[in-house]
Order: C-alpha cells, then structure tokens, then sequence
C-alpha cells in the first residue's frame, strides 16, 4: 500500500474496483520538486551525456565541453569548480540536452547553501532558465500543434510537472501502475504522460486510468518556495474531464483532512481503525492518541518557534555589534584620512618653499655669474695690457741705455701689477680659465725678469772690465 485512505468511493466499471483516495503532505514543496528532478532524470536516462552538439565545420559548439565532460564523467564536481570554468559554462548551457541539464541541476541538489554562492550560483540560475526551455519544449513536441505551452505560464507549468513526478514518486504503486496525469493550470488542461514526458488533449469518455489531484494548500502566493508545501488530494479516475479539481466549501466544525503519522503511512489499516466520529458520537480511543500526538507535535513545533525566535534575537545583537564596530571603524578610517591629507598639505607647502628657495638661489647665482663674468672681462682687458707690456720687456739691450733705471723700475712696476692681477684672478676661483691665463702670464714675467737680470749683470760686468782696463791704462809707465 502507498497512500493513507480516508475514503473511497466505487466506479463503474468491468467489475467492482476500490478506488483510494490519496493524500500527500503537507510537505515542503522544495522536497517534492527534487524528487521530480531525480525521477525525470532516472525516466529519461542519462546514454547521451557525452554527446555534445558540433558546427558544421566539425568543431565543438561548447567553449567549455571539456569542463562538463569531467562533470558528467564524475571526474569534477560542482562545489570544486574552478570559479572561471562556472562562469565560463554558463553561456554552455542553452546549447545542452534535456538529460545534460536535468543531470547538472541534480548534481545541484547536494551542495549546501553555502556552496550555491558566487559563481555556483550564477550557473545555477542559468541551469534552471535552459532547463526550463528545455522541457517545455519536450512537452509539446508529441502534441503536432494541439497543445500549447504559453511564454507567460512556462515557468509554473514546468514547475507543475515537476511536482506531478515527484508526487507520483512517493505514491507509485505495482498493484495498479498508472502513467497519466491530469494536469490543469490556467487555461491549460492536458493529459501528461510520464513515460514520454510529454502533452496530450484530454479524452472525452472511456480514458485509460489518469491521476487527478486537487490542491488543499491555502497559503498564500506571498509564501516563498524555501517555506511553501504542498498538499495534494489524489484520485484515480477514467473520466479527467469530468473531475472537479477545485475545493468545495468547509464542512461545519471540520478544518480539512490531515494527513497521519508515518506509522500510518506504513499500515493503512490503522487509517481504517480510526474513522471519523460521527456528530454527537464520542471520538475512539485512537483519535486520543492522535490527538495527544498532534499535541506533542505541535508543542514542539512551539519549542522550535522559540528557539528560532531566541536565535533571531541573537542574530540581531551580533548584528547590532557589528553595525557599531563598522561605524567605529569607519570613523577611524575617516580620522586616518584626515591626519594622512594633513601631512600631505604640510609635505606640499615644504615642497612649495623649498622650491622657492631654490629659485631664488638660481637667481642670485645667475646674478653672480653676470657679475663674474663683466669682472672676468675687465681682468681680460687688462692682462692683455701686461702681456703687451711683457712683450716690450722681453727684448733687452746689450748695453743698458741711459735710462736702465727707469726701465728697471718699471720692470718692478710691472712685476707688482702681474701679482696683482694674479691675486685677483685668484679671488674668483670659479673663473678658471682666467687664473690659468694669469697662471701662465706669472711664468712668462718670471722668464722676462730672469733674461732682464741676466742682461744687466753682463753689462754690469763689460762695464766694470773696462773701467778695469781704463785705469790701467791711466797709471805712469
């Protein structure tokens, strides 16, 4: 047995048949769409997954085939992915099978919260959105144009079949296999086989059996799908068409059916042993039961309530916390902002006289050397004056003229002025060319003086040899 019955009702048919009435949930929505991924995957079968689509020319479609031929061979997983092959695989994925992408978004169904951050989940959404193509595309395309899946209501459809193989999952039975489903959303109303996941127009009289369901959810579409469960009321029946799949009015004093226990899930019989009480009748001893467990249940329900509503409280301090170390913080940056802009100023109003100073220093350096260089002029002019000079005392007379002591003294004269440039010449150092022209001219008036020395001393020594010769020449024989 595979359902939990709270009625059934006969047919007519070649013989008398039971037909049960199946209840599934409330169960997390979330639960049921995976166990629609794995069934419609392990329906379609997985032999083309290394079958990649190519150009013309030969070469692969895929810029990433190599990353999903590692994925589909089970020789990579998701959570390890290189982030640079995910984000490079998303583009991939409109170019890939129904069965590759049911694989890939299964393959998704073990990774953690944790691990559907970044680029995961970035392939993730891509999946999903390829997926979806996919297989509404696959829906349609035994239909030859009798049945349409409308762009507007693709997403819920998709996610209708999703759920329809999931539930048919949990409630498949050998006794009486069935693979037909009603299924109605919108303006859409369809025969879904399971077999070739594909539409077909629903029959009039006479059909094969079909599943139909009805919806006994009433959250509200606010709900997210993390936190939304379904709750489905499934019933066997040879007339689709004629099914009512919409919810009557509450009876009085009854708020729905309820699903029981696991236990009961496993032994129908217990559902069997425990029918409703009738108005005024007292309720069994196991409906207590089933009451003092509902009671524990939702106790704990209670308990997990507040324990949440405790961790949330903490959630918000540490939140409160770390809101106030980031505004500390960032009063700290701002601070730190402040002092490194203030010694950047005091750094540029150095710079800036510094750079002052040195253009002063250029100028008066330049005005030195102006001035320098109009003193240099005036000491070329007169060195040439002494040059001129040394050259008329370079050529000494043999005899000394009358005047020689004139001469000799103008010599001196003339030696005195050549110290005297020398030592001026030597006052501007930075002149060098002129000290060496000074330099030079100081050997040359050395020389001059050395030759006028000598020549006097010979003229000195003819004069005296003749005085010498004069007085002997004077003396009685």
């Amino acid at each position: 047995p595979f359902w939990l019955k709270y009625g059934s009702r006969r047919m007519a048919t070649e013989g008398p048949i039971l037909l049960p009435t199946i209840t599934v949930g409330p169960v997390l929505e979330e639960e049921v769409y995976s166990e629609g991924l794995e069934a419609l995957r392990k329906q379609l079968g997985s032999p083309t997954l290394l079958d990649f689509p190519r150009r013309q020319n030969g070469t692969p479609l895929l810029v990433r085939q190599g990353f999903f031929e590692k994925l589909f061979e089970n020789r990579l997983d998701l959570a390890s992915s290189p982030p640079h092959d995910l984000i490079g695989a998303q583009a991939d994925t409109r170019q890939l099978s129904l069965p590759q992408l049911l694989h890939l978004r299964c393959g998704f169904l073990n990774l953690s919260s944790e691990q559907k951050r970044g680029p995961q989940n970035d392939l993730l959404s891509a999946v999903d959105e390829a997926l979806e193509y996919r297989l509404a595309t696959q829906l349609v395309s035994e239909a030859k144009g009798t049945i349409e899946v409308p762009a507007s209501q693709r997403s819920a459809i998709v996610l209708q079949v999703l759920l329809i193989y999931g539930v048919h999952h949990r409630i498949d039975s050998t006794e009486q296999p069935c693979n037909r489903w009603l299924l109605r959303l919108g303006h859409l109303e369809a025969i879904l086989s399971l077999q070739e996941c594909s539409l077909s127009a629903v029959e009039g009289t006479d059909c094969p059996w079909t599943y139909c369901h009805k919806n006994l959810s009433r959250a509200s579409p606010a709900v997210s799908r993390v936190k939304r469960k379904l709750h489905w009321e499934v019933e066997l029946s040879t007339t689709p068409a004629a099914f009512d799949s919409t919810l009557g009015p509450k009876e009085p004093g009854v708020r729905g059916r309820r699903m029981l226990s696991g236990n009961m899930r496993q032994n129908p019989r217990l559902g069997q042993q425990c029918p409703h009480p009738e108005q005024g009748e007292e309720p069994s001893v196991d409906a207590n039961v089933e009451l003092a467990v509902v009671r524990k249940e939702l106790e704990a329900l209670r308990t997990q309530v507040t324990e949440d509503h405790v961790s949330a409280v903490s959630a918000n301090k540490e939140l409160s916390k770390v809101r106030a170390e980031l505004a500390v913080a960032r009063e700290l940056e701002a601070k730190q902002m402040q002092d490194a802009q203030a010694e950047l100023r005091a750094e540029l109003s150095e710079a800036k006289e510094a750079q002052a100073r040195a253009e002063e220093t250029v100028i008066s350096q330049q005005l030195i050397a102006e001035s320098g260089a109009e003193e240099a002029d005036a000491l070329r002019l007169e060195l040439s004056t002494v040059r001129a000079s040394l050259e008329a005392a370079r050529t000494v007379p043999e005899e000394m003229p009358e005047d020689m002591t004139e001469e000799l003294d103008d010599r001196d004269l003339l030696r005195t002025k050549a110290k005297q440039l020398l030592l001026s010449a030597a006052q501007h150092g930075t002149f060098g060319s002129v000290f060496a022209e000074i330099s030079d001219e100081k050997v040359t008036i050395d020389t001059a003086r050395d030759a006028a020395v000598a020549s006097v001393r010979r003229w000195v020594d003819a004069a005296n040899e003749k005085l010498v010769a004069d007085s002997l020449s004077l003396q009685p024989t």
